[in-house]
């Protein structure tokens, strides 16, 4: 029987070619293109040639979507489990580092800076984390005062010279309002829209095509209604 090599016994050599694929795999996963097929509570699924798969994504990035049946590109960030492979996608690369530097602060999950990706955007986690604002943070569940005060240790010497857009260095206290707002408005109609037994894709995909700025949410699932049973 052939000798077995040695880096497939020493564990220093093992630990090195693991890192190694894992380095590998990660810069393949950097960008997805496919078919939008499926569009869930939390990710997406998209459909390819050779595989279905499976990308979680924020509340921000769902409403940035196309429609069902039509072509996306989504950039990954994804994360390597003993047996399983977590993607997590963004339309935009500059949302996907940001998701990069949130989860490399201490006990800050995917699924939390998810949260934090669904209530703000990136300029206004920039401006937030820059000026230490704590209150701001813990509105994305999963972030304790706490957790807050060190995503705002850990990043605000990194983000105080990146630049962001006017609106959001000014005073925009009523724009992130609005943008709270709207977020809540899209969700309260697409949960009332489930529970009447509507599927979250097709409930989602509606209203995101007919949401104007400022509509009640009774407007909004009515007029959904309309579009539904049409």
């Amino acid at each position: 029987m052939d000798r077995i090599p040695t880096w497939m016994t020493d564990r220093r050599h093992l630990i090195n070619w693991t890192s190694y694929l894992g380095s590998l795999f990660f810069k393949m996963f950097d960008r997805l293109q496919g078919i939008l097929s499926e569009i869930k509570e939390d990710r997406i699924i998209i459909e390819t040639p050779s595989f279905f798969y499976n990308v979680f994504i924020s509340l921000r990035t769902i409403q940035d979507l196309p429609a069902l049946g039509e072509k996306i590109i989504i950039f990954l960030y994804p994360i390597f489990k003993e047996n399983d492979i977590i993607l997590y996608g963004f339309t935009k690369d500059e949302d996907r580092q940001i998701f990069t530097d949130l989860i490399s602060v201490n006990k800050v999950g995917p699924r939390t800076a998810l949260s934090l990706l669904s209530l703000y955007d990136r300029d206004q986690l920039i401006r937030f984390i820059t000026e230490g604002r704590v209150t701001e943070l813990t509105r994305a569940n999963g972030i304790g005062k706490k957790g807050a005060e060190l995503i705002i240790t850990v990043l605000k010497d990194k983000y105080k010279n990146v630049r962001i857009r006017e609106e959001v260095a000014g005073d925009s206290e009523g724009a992130i309002e609005k943008v709270r707002i709207s977020d809540q408005v899209f969700n309260d109609a697409v949960s009332a829209l489930t529970s009447l037994g509507f599927s979250w894709e097709s409930s989602s995909d509606v209203v995101r095509s007919i949401y104007t700025e400022g509509i009640e949410v009774e407007d909004l699932v009515r007029d959904a209604l309309m579009r539904l049973n049409s």
